[in-house]
């Protein structure tokens, strides 16, 4: 079998789903509430006041201009933001996150998997969520990524090797359907 499986598919584009799966396999997650509701997610930001990413979920997260990122200590412009989209985009954005704001540099290692283990080289990449060091400019997206290609190391043995065995099911289930 080649290609992606209903399982793959899930993890790309239900957000909770995918951030539930990381963190049964032992990865460290955000701090993430999942909504249906702008109002629900103005209530909880006002309750529990702090920097948030607006991270929209299915469909609606493949326009990146949806997502956003709070600069507020007091989740005001968070607050702000959900009650535009509320106006704007309630027919487009069904199921989003208000993730916790994270400070730095994102690093990620992502790998194929031959329906029993991932395969290398393997790609580490580290997303400059700004322009400038120190964290300051305009948000870059992924320009800021720089990236290299890598054999085996302590970082993807310890992850891959927890994510192994549910892999291997779901690929078996997906290649006997």
């Amino acid at each position: 079998m080649i290609g992606g499986t209903a399982y793959g598919d899930k993890l790309e584009d239900d957000r909770s789903f995918g951030q539930e799966e990381l963190k049964k396999a032992g990865v460290n997650i955000i701090p993430y509430a999942e909504f249906e509701s702008f109002d629900d997610a103005v209530d909880h930001v006002t309750q529990n006041p702090g920097r948030y990413v607006i991270k929209p979920s299915g469909e609606a997260q493949n326009v990146k201009r949806r997502l956003f990122v709070g600069e507020e200590e007091d989740g005001q412009d968070v607050i702000r933001m959900l009650e535009a989209y509320k106006r704007a985009f309630s027919d487009e954005i069904k199921v989003f996150q208000l993730q916790r704001r994270m400070i730095g540099v994102e690093v990620a290692v992502g790998a194929f998997f031959n329906g029993k283990n991932f395969i290398s080289p393997i790609n580490i990449n580290f997303e400059h969520k700004k322009l400038f060091p120190g964290d300051i400019g305009p948000p870059t997206g992924e320009m800021g990524t720089s990236m290299f290609w890598s054999g085996p190391n302590h970082l993807s043995i310890r992850r891959s090797s927890r994510w192994n065995p549910s892999l291997q099911k779901k690929a078996t289930s997906a290649t006997s359907t």
